[in-house]
C-alpha cells in the first residue's frame, strides 16, 4: 500500500514537533482559514479535566448540508480537537456501529493506543457522525439508526465518502490553526471504525501514514442479510424478539458450552480458548427437552433456531455472511441485548 504502514495492534508513537505562527482559539472562523462550505457551530478553549484529557481548542462544525431524496435533512457534523501541546501529527477517528453521532474526538482505542489517548499524546484529532443523525428517527425503534439507508448519498457517506470529504477539510483546519504542516497522519477505529480504516486503505492509500484497525466489520450488506435471518428466527418462536429465549435458557446454553469445551485448550479455567475444537465438540441438540421434561432444557424449536443462526446459511447451505462460534457469552446481558 505504497508508503502506508498498516497496524493491527500496537500503539501510536508521538513525535514532538514545534508549532509556529499558531492562531488563537478565539480567532478561529471559516473565513480566517479561507474555508467555504463549512459552518463552525462552536469554537471553545477547553482545559484539561473531566471533559477533555488535554487542554485543547475544540471545534464543532457542520459541512455537506443537503436535503435527501427521502425528504430528511442531512449534514456531515464533526468535532476537531486541537491540543495546546501539539506534537505535529494528526488522527482521524473512525467511529463504530451505524455512526450517526459525533463521538468526542480523543483518538482512543484501548486495544491499540494503550492507556493514553491520541489527544493526550498531543495529536490533533477529528471525529464525525459520517453524514447522518442517528437520532432523527426515534419513532422507528430499533431500526432508527439505520433509516438513513433509504437515501443513496447517506449510504455512500456512511460507506466511505464521509472520510474522503472530511479528511482534507480537517487537515486544512489543523494546518491553518497551527501555521505548520502535519508531519504524520493516522486513522484509528474499531468495528465499523475498523471497516472505515480498511476502506480508507483501499480507496485512499496515500492519505494515511498508518491505520489502526480494530475488529473491522466486512461485507456489511451480507451481514445485514444475516441480521435479518437472526431476527426472523427469533421472532418465529413467540412473535417477540425479547421473549424468544429467557435469561435462564441462554444461561443454560452458556453453561453447557463451558462444560463441553472448557478443557479442550488443555486447562479447565472457566474459559473456552479453543473455539475451533468447540465447534466440533459441542452439540446443541443434547439440550432438547425429552418427553415430560420442562426444565434445564430447550424446546426442539429453540434448538433449531440456535442451530440455524449459528450456521448462518440458507436452505441450500449457502452462507449469508459467516457462521458463529458457540460462545459462552451467549448467556451474558450484552449478547442478549
Amino acid at each position: 500500500m505504497n508508503k502506508m504502514t498498516f497496524l493491527l495492534s500496537g500503539s501510536l508513537i508521538a513525535v514532538t514537533a514545534a508549532a509556529s505562527a499558531q492562531m488563537s482559539c478565539g480567532d478561529l472562523t471559516p473565513a480566517s482559514l479561507g474555508l467555504q462550505g463549512v459552518t463552525f457551530d462552536e469554537v471553545i478553549a477547553v482545559p484539561a479535566g473531566e471533559e477533555s484529557p488535554a487542554a485543547q481548542c475544540r471545534i464543532r462544525a457542520t459541512t455537506a448540508e443537503r436535503v435527501g431524496t427521502d425528504g430528511q435533512d442531512y449534514a456531515l457534523k464533526f468535532e476537531l480537537a486541537l491540543p495546546d501541546n501539539w506534537n505535529g501529527d494528526y488522527v482521524h477517528q473512525f467511529n463504530g456501529g451505524n455512526d450517526g453521532e459525533v463521538k468526542p474526538a480523543k483518538g482512543s482505542l484501548p486495544s491499540g493506543t494503550g492507556g493514553l489517548s491520541a489527544l493526550e499524546r498531543g495529536y490533533a484529532v477529528v471525529s464525525s457522525d459520517a453524514g447522518h443523525n442517528g437520532k432523527a428517527n426515534r419513532d422507528k425503534g430499533l431500526a432508527a439508526g439505520a433509516v438513513f439507508g433509504h437515501d443513496f448519498e447517506a449510504r455512500q457517506m456512511y460507506g466511505y465518502k464521509a472520510v474522503a470529504v472530511l479528511d482534507p477539510l480537517a487537515r486544512d483546519i489543523v494546518e491553518g490553526f497551527y501555521g505548520a504542516d502535519i508531519d504524520h497522519a493516522y486513522g484509528v477505529g474499531c468495528s465499523n471504525g475498523g471497516r472505515h480504516a480498511m476502506v480508507a486503505a483501499a480507496r485512499m492509500p496515500d492519505a494515511f501514514d498508518g491505520l489502526l484497525a480494530g475488529a473491522p466489520g466486512f461485507q456489511l450488506p451480507k451481514a445485514a442479510l444475516q441480521h435479518a435471518l437472526d431476527v426472523q428466527q427469533f421472532t418465529s418462536l413467540t412473535g417477540d424478539l425479547a421473549t424468544a429465549f429467557s435469561r435462564e435458557d441462554l444461561g443454560l446454553v452458556s453453561s453447557k458450552i463451558t462444560e463441553a469445551c472448557d478443557g479442550l485448550d488443555g486447562l479447565e479455567d472457566g474459559y473456552v480458548a479453543d473455539s475451533a475444537s468447540c465447534q466440533a465438540t459441542f452439540d446443541i441438540t443434547a439440550l432438547t427437552c425429552t418427553a415430560g421434561q420442562n426444565s434445564a432444557c430447550l424446546s426442539a424449536d429453540q434448538v433449531n433456531v440456535l442451530q440455524t443462526i449459528s450456521a448462518g446459511t440458507d436452505a441450500d447451505g449457502a452462507p449469508y455472511y459467516s457462521d458463529w462460534a458457540w460462545d459462552t457469552a451467549i448467556g451474558s446481558g450484552g449478547w442478549r441485548f
